[in-house]
């Protein structure tokens, strides 16, 4: 049932008669279940110093449709910071068992060591019941790091010996 106040007639009767004995009407208010989650981030591993998509789904997983929400995201380390925009979006609406989805662009920052970094998820919408706003604060793990990559080239040749110069050029 939707949210909402529903006139309820309910009738007596007395035992062993069938004539109704009286007639009354309750109010009943039905309320309704606001949850969503941050379900999925569609990147775990992030190569240092190149600027990457990032994508978050909100869905709305309770009873009622989810209105006025606003998403961010913090790397309490700044090794994994937003390019173009900040880290807050906002969604008007997300209907009963949808979702929405939240692209970023984002760089790790390319002197970061490699390693697992936390995320701090906040998600907050309006409580259509209370007037008040709901909060769902969460954390979720980004790995950055990337390959082992190597350039050799050849420096110079003389008397049978040969030199070569290596190079990483990979993220480790």
């Amino acid at each position: 049932a939707t949210a909402g106040s529903y006139a309820l007639k309910v009738k007596e009767y007395e035992e062993g008669k069938e004539e109704v004995a009286g007639i009354q009407n309750i109010n009943i208010d039905v309320q309704s279940k606001e949850s969503a989650e941050v379900i999925h981030i569609d990147k775990t591993t992030l190569v240092p110093g190149a600027e990457s998509s990032l994508q978050f789904i909100v869905n709305n997983v309770g009873s009622a449709p989810l209105r006025d929400l606003t998403f961010s995201w913090v790397n309490a380390d700044k090794i994994l910071l937003p390019v173009g925009s900040d880290n807050t979006k906002y969604i008007k609406y997300i209907d009963i068992g949808e979702g929405a989805e939240l692209d970023y662009r984002v760089i790790a920052d390319s002197n970061a060591e490699a390693g697992l970094y936390e995320l701090d998820l906040q998600l907050t919408y309006s409580d259509p019941i209370s007037g008040g706003e709901k909060e769902i604060n969460t954390i979720a793990g980004i790995y950055v790091g990337g390959g082992t990559d190597f350039d050799v080239a050849f420096s110079e040749s003389s008397s049978g010996q040969t030199s070569f110069t290596i190079a990483n050029i990979g993220s480790n």
